[in-house]
């Protein structure tokens, strides 16, 4: 399992333009509990600071050092260093706002997707590990992630709808239950 993480100080900037009270603290729970929901499974935290390095160690996660270019570049990174200890490298954003079940999960042959709820956005991407893949988080990536699967000559597997699709980008994203919690 890979989890890419950026500091939670400056993480999720949307939600602090928005208003939203303790971003830091939420991008922390969150971060926390996927890599605590990837468990037994060894999860790899890519990371570019020590904030993010301290709530990958805190949940039990290994923290990969990557140079915090952006989020293609260091999961590519990280990528490349988990392939030397992996057959399959499971990618998932820290910000799953119902990372249950990640850790007893076995991905079939080939590519995974799981799109975000809207269907553009990539919040799981499963691969052999080893390969040439061109990672391509952003807008309407998880498309990208098919064709570039695709490309490698890879079976090509979309898991939607999935508990996974709901990730934490908007201030709509919050679930009640985390609202409730925070307040």
């Amino acid at each position: 399992m890979l989890v890419p993480l950026k500091s939670p100080r400056r993480g999720k900037q949307r939600l602090r333009r928005a208003g939203v009270p303790d971003v830091t603290a939420l991008v922390t729970s969150l971060a926390r509990d996927v890599i605590l929901a990837c468990h037994p499974r060894a999860v790899y935290v890519a990371c570019s600071d020590i904030d993010a390095e301290t709530v990958a160690r805190d949940a039990g996660g290994l923290p990969v050092r990557t140079r915090g270019v952006d989020l293609s570049a260091d999961v590519s990174e990280a990528y490349r260093h988990v392939s030397a200890r992996a057959t399959r490298i499971t990618v998932i954003p820290a910000d799953l706002a119902f990372p249950a079940g990640l850790g007893q999960w076995d991905a079939p042959e080939g590519a995974v997707i799981v799109p975000d709820r809207h269907g553009t956005g990539t919040n799981l991407l499963s691969l052999p590990s080893g390969l040439e893949f061109v990672f391509r988080f952003g807008t309407h990536s998880a498309q990208r992630h098919v064709e570039e699967a695709r490309r490698l000559g890879l079976p090509v597997t979309v898991l939607s709808p999935s508990p996974w699709s709901w990730d934490v980008d908007e201030p709509d994203d919050i679930p009640e239950s985390m609202q409730r919690a925070g307040s």
